[in-house]
């Protein structure tokens, strides 16, 4: 049966929004995700890590470089499974947790001390694809899942505004096994992001648009 992203009546719909506690322990104040190089994301990403602070630091990459896919290059994965990606989408990752930036600063470097969204501009100043593709298996099907959909699954409102910036559409789909599937409004609704469902609409996302299920 199909469903559309105009089930959504407004702000949470009528769920609770999960977020993390207030009083958040010391331990437990890393960024999600990064949890160490067993768990999936940390490999690829210790590699986009490198390459982030080469651009933040005004120095040139290669569209080499700028588009590669790396394996387990996303922290925490694409709804928490295995994601192979590109440097774009570890910087939406890295500023969708711009509040744990304090973890990868380095003294004395340009990119010490960054102002909110700074990794998607300069990632994107470096003439990345705004367009990238990110690559998993979800139940045996191959997904191919665009930046902007990636970054609606975070909740980044930011990073949806950045990429809409630079002519991404918002109504471009994911594709399953080849064919069109769903779109950045569905993962907004379904994840439960309502600032990121009023980003989209902002930016003209049609909320009628069918998904594949």
């Amino acid at each position: 049966m199909e469903k559309s992203a105009s089930s959504w009546t407004g702000p949470g719909a009528g769920k609770r929004v999960r977020q993390a506690p207030e009083g958040a322990t010391r331990e437990r104040r890393v960024a999600p995700g990064y949890r160490g190089s067993d768990h999936h994301g940390q490999f690829g990403a210790d590699e986009f890590e490198r390459r982030l602070q080469q651009v933040l630091n005004g120095e040139r990459l290669g569209a080499d470089k700028l588009e590669e896919v790396l394996k387990l290059g996303i922290p925490g994965g694409y709804k928490d499974r295995p994601v192979d990606g590109k440097l774009l989408h570890y910087a939406l990752w890295r500023d969708a947790n711009y509040q744990y930036s304090w973890m990868f600063a380095q003294p004395g470097k340009a990119s010490f001390s960054l102002e909110q969204g700074a990794c998607v501009k300069a990632v994107l100043d470096a003439r990345a694809d705004p367009n990238g593709m990110m690559y998993n298996l979800a139940f045996k099907h191959k997904q191919e899942i665009p930046a902007v959909i990636y970054s609606a699954s975070l909740g980044h409102v930011l990073g949806i505004r950045q990429l809409v910036d630079r002519r991404v559409d918002v109504n471009v789909h994911a594709v399953m096994d080849g064919n069109p599937h769903y779109c950045a409004i569905h993962d907004a609704v379904f994840l439960e992001k309502p600032e990121a469902v009023r980003a989209l609409l902002e930016a003209e996302a049609d909320m009628n648009i069918k998904n594949k299920d």
